[in-house]
């Protein structure tokens, strides 16, 4: 993504043959000699966008081995897209948006109700945001129709998650604290609500059957899907954990 006065961007870009970085690590007792500066693979300029140009624009390196696309998200910051099958999906100030994965048509376009629309959570057809002034949004991967909302708090700065047919969320509680809170995936309705110590880094992450979540206090949390808590440890985190291969990496 590249930024141009006002204008922000959604790149896109499909390999077509195969690419090989020339090279090679330094082999073992060959002194301190400095390694070979890497081979560039490919070489791609991206064009700069025209203001109110909601069209793609097809991009390649040098050789059309790289292909791809640029388009015009909007005029505000883009969070992390989301992709599911051959949609991309996301948001600047005010709307939410729908891309071909390939060739970056615009399939839709949703406007939510408030302002700064969260980075996405896709599955099963279905694509969930929160915003910043405080309602969660479900709507259809498809068309981007919006099949539910809920009021969740007098503002929310984190992203959902999704784990089967819950979708999770933080927020400030209302009451001086803050908040999880599970939503039905399918209807909207409120399944449960346990309080936190602090806020959330970023977004709940769910991984298998349990939750995770790193607060802004470096706090990190296991919590099974119905809000129990399954551990806690103080580990002074300063991001959204990762779950990987059975452990849990975090920024600490």
């Amino acid at each position: 993504m590249r930024d141009a006065g006002s204008l922000y961007f959604l790149a896109g870009l499909a390999a077509v043959g195969a690419l090989v970085a020339a090279g090679g690590a330094r082999a073992e007792g060959e002194g301190e000699a400095e390694a070979p500066a890497p081979v560039p693979i490919f070489h791609v300029r991206v064009p700069a966008a025209t203001p109110g140009r909601a069209a793609a624009q097809r991009i390649a390196d040098v050789d059309g081995v790289l292909q791809g696309f640029v388009v015009t998200v909007g005029g505000g910051a883009i969070l992390t897209p989301a992709v599911e099958g051959r949609r991309v999906f996301a948001g600047d100030g005010v709307e939410m948006k729908a891309f071909d994965a390939l060739d970056g048509r615009r399939l839709w376009t949703a406007r939510v109700d408030d302002s700064t629309p969260t980075a996405p959570a896709v599955s099963e057809g279905r694509v969930y945001f929160n915003t910043e002034s405080c309602t969660l949004y479900g709507v259809e991967a498809s068309s981007g129709v919006r099949g539910w909302s809920r009021l969740i708090a007098s503002t929310v700065m984190s992203t959902p998650a999704v784990c089967g047919d819950r979708v999770f969320v933080t927020a400030p509680s209302g009451l001086g604290g803050f908040k999880l809170e599970a939503y039905s995936a399918r209807r909207g309705g409120r399944l449960f609500s346990v309080p936190l110590p602090a806020d959330a880094h970023t977004a709940p992450v769910a991984s298998g059957d349990r939750l995770y979540l790193a607060l802004t206090d470096g706090t990190v949390l296991a919590l099974d899907l119905d809000g129990k808590t399954i551990w806690k440890r103080e580990m002074d985190a300063v991001a959204a954990p990762w779950p990987h291969g059975g452990r849990l990496l975090l920024a600490c």
